[in-house]
């Protein structure tokens, strides 16, 4: 696990996530900051970098290959304030870890999406119904 620079996170890549932050290296790699991750989760307890990197270390060597980033960047230390970042790639994985509830929630999206075709995450359904219905149809 090397040592990396990401200055700022400020990018949001997915609403249903508002605190898993993205930043980018010097060297155009995308990180999120997983300690943080595990912090606002909070399953410091229960988890950790190191035992994510154990425990799923064939599927970050097959990300790795997949998106043909090297291995060791894959997981890499933040410079001088130590969080430790992992590559965007795998972040559904890594959330997947930090709460197994949402694993059998994408597990079952993706069969949906396999059956019939199209899956929409609740929130967007959620976005979707108060647009198109009043608050006197939602109730």
């Amino acid at each position: 696990m090397k040592n990396k620079i990401v200055s700022q996170f400020s990018v949001v890549k997915y609403r249903e996530f508002p605190h898993v932050l993205f930043g980018e290296s010097s060297d155009g790699t995308i990180y999120f900051d997983a300690t943080a991750c595990i912090e606002k989760e909070k399953t410091e307890k229960t988890c950790s970098i190191h035992a994510f990197s154990e425990k799923f270390g064939w599927w970050i060597t097959i990300f790795s290959e997949a998106y043909s980033v090297p291995r060791e960047k894959m997981v890499v230390q933040n410079g001088d304030e130590g969080n430790w970042l992992m590559e965007e790639s795998l972040i559904l994985l890594f959330l997947s870890y930090l709460d197994a509830a949402f694993a059998v929630y994408m597990l079952e999206r993706i069969t949906e999406m396999l059956l019939t075709g199209i899956v929409l995450s609740d929130n967007t359904l959620l976005s979707m119904a108060k647009d198109r219905l009043t608050k006197d149809d939602l109730s």
